[in-house]
């Protein structure tokens, strides 16, 4: 494998900088920070077109390998449907719609990155002292999110409970104890299940 360095300067105007230091909360100054991992993946996206990787035969094909290459190259992280909708001009339930798509279709290429994330969401679950059957919470703002952890759960040889958003909130989710160690496991890297994962 070789390394490629790429370095480039861009030229803005000035309503373009104003646009984007809105757009990433930022300043000026820290504008090619933000725009690094973009670019980067911006890069991966053409180098793929030019080699036939993944050819682009209409204009709805260029959302889903662009986030596969924002996951992949750029971020290393899901981005959140209300920052990916911001960023693609799309409402936040499109935006999760795409990387629930995404996710599904881009399985060996997102895969890893995407379990990182469900695994996160999973250990973060707490429980409540105040709640019952001693479920555990945790707020996830990604719908899509939601949809794959209980697919997984739907997957298992026995019968376990689905992760539920909690009455009066848009976010906080409550999940058994037995869901949240089954989910563990399942999205534990095999090589970490070894050394006690």
């Amino acid at each position: 494998m070789a390394d490629v360095k790429i370095t480039t300067d861009l030229q803005l105007d000035d309503a373009t900088v104003r646009v984007l230091r809105d757009l990433f909360g930022c300043t000026e100054g820290e504008l090619g920070a933000k725009l690094g991992p973009y670019v980067k993946a911006a890069a991966h996206e053409y180098i793929e077109m030019f080699t036939g990787a993944a050819p682009i035969t209409s204009a709805t094909d260029v959302r889903e390998p662009r986030l596969v290459a924002i996951i992949r190259h750029g971020l290393g992280a899901i981005p959140k449907p209300a920052e990916l909708g911001r960023l693609f001009k799309m409402t936040t339930t499109g935006a999760a719609t795409l990387v629930q798509n995404v996710s599904a279709k881009h399985d060996v290429s997102v895969g890893p990155i995407y379990n990182a994330a469900l695994l996160a969401y999973v250990t973060a679950a707490k429980p409540d002292e105040g709640a019952k059957a001693g479920k555990h919470f945790v707020s996830i703002d990604n719908v899509a999110m939601v949809r794959k952890l209980n697919d997984l759960l739907r997957g298992a040889d026995e019968p376990m409970t689905l992760v539920r958003l909690t009455e009066d909130s848009a976010s906080l989710y409550g999940m058994d104890p037995a869901s949240k160690e089954y989910l563990i496991k399942v999205l534990t890297p095999l090589a970490e299940r070894g050394n006690g994962g």
